[in-house]
């Protein structure tokens, strides 16, 4: 009897640390195992390497045809910025105004490097860099359009055609302030120019852009379109960089380059050289 006992005994202790060692085991299998995703602000400590996913558009970012070369107060403020943190720039992707948050999505670039028009609606998809600096938003129209010279409000009429580029934030503009207007689109990759083209040609008869986007327009084409109410813009717009959702180190890290770039100075120098027009930017104004 005590035989038998002492081997159901043993059978009982061998049966527990099998059990035992197969979990082990099992929890040592790839399959089961835990990964840590890296962060984007990790890999790029990690790498030195900053990848950017951008739009060009002048004269933010221009990139020449010919050499590949970027110029622009972006290209000047994220190259600041890796100088100050010792990164590298690679821009990795270019993308459309309507698309640039995907790319963050989905890891194809580390930041969107370029100064975005940011409404809260996108930050449900993305963290937003304090702004680089703000910029007013204009209706352009004819010059013998005479509509909303006096009354912007006009804009929201049924009869009137609004153009913008697909997924910009005139499009969202329009939905709030001019819901009974049609918002006429053109293709989200579009330069900016186009949509004053749409305006020219009377398939539309009013657009949104910035002060240096309808200077340069109307410097190739005189006399075609105006800028309406210039002491009165539709919007301010904060111009900020992104990343993606979560990644408030990285964003930190952004926020304290930039507040470095305006209390030293160097905002202020970068813009001088892009300020050619009138209502280009309005700057941050330092602490007295």
């Amino acid at each position: 009897m005590r035989n038998h006992l002492l081997t159901l005994a043993v059978a009982v202790v061998i049966s527990w640390l099998l059990i035992q060692s197969g979990i082990k085991e099992q929890s040592r299998s790839p399959e089961n195992s835990i990964v840590v995703k890296e962060s984007a602000f990790q890999r790029v400590m990690r790498t030195r390497v900053l990848r950017c996913g951008y739009v060009t558009y002048f004269p933010g970012l221009v990139k020449d045809v010919n050499t590949g070369q970027f110029t622009g107060f972006d290209y000047d403020i994220v190259t600041s910025i890796a100088g100050y943190l010792n990164l590298k720039v690679e821009w990795a992707e270019e993308v459309g105004w309507g698309t640039a948050l995907e790319g963050l999505r989905t890891n194809r670039y580390d930041a969107l490097c370029v100064g975005m028009w940011n409404k809260p609606v996108y930050n449900q998809h993305a963290l937003y860099v304090i702004p680089n600096f703000y910029q007013p938003v204009f209706a352009v129209t004819r010059q013998d359009e005479t509509r909303f010279d006096s009354d912007l409000d006009a804009i929201n009429d049924p009869n009137v055609k609004i153009a913008a580029i697909d997924g910009d934030a005139p499009v969202f503009i329009a939905a709030e302030d001019y819901p009974k207007a049609t918002v006429w689109t053109v293709p989200n990759m579009t330069e900016f120019s186009q949509v004053m083209e749409e305006v020219k040609s009377r398939k539309a008869d009013v657009t949104m852009v910035d002060a240096p986007t309808f200077a340069e327009y109307n410097t190739k084409n005189p006399g075609q379109v105006k800028l309406v109410q210039t002491n009165n813009p539709i919007r301010i717009m904060p111009c900020s960089m992104a990343v993606s959702l979560g990644e408030h180190d990285f964003k930190a890290l952004f926020d304290s380059a930039i507040e470095y770039l305006v209390l030293s100075g160097r905002m202020d120098k970068i813009l001088n050289k892009y300020d050619k027009t009138p209502n280009s930017f309005i700057r941050h104004k330092k602490p007295n």
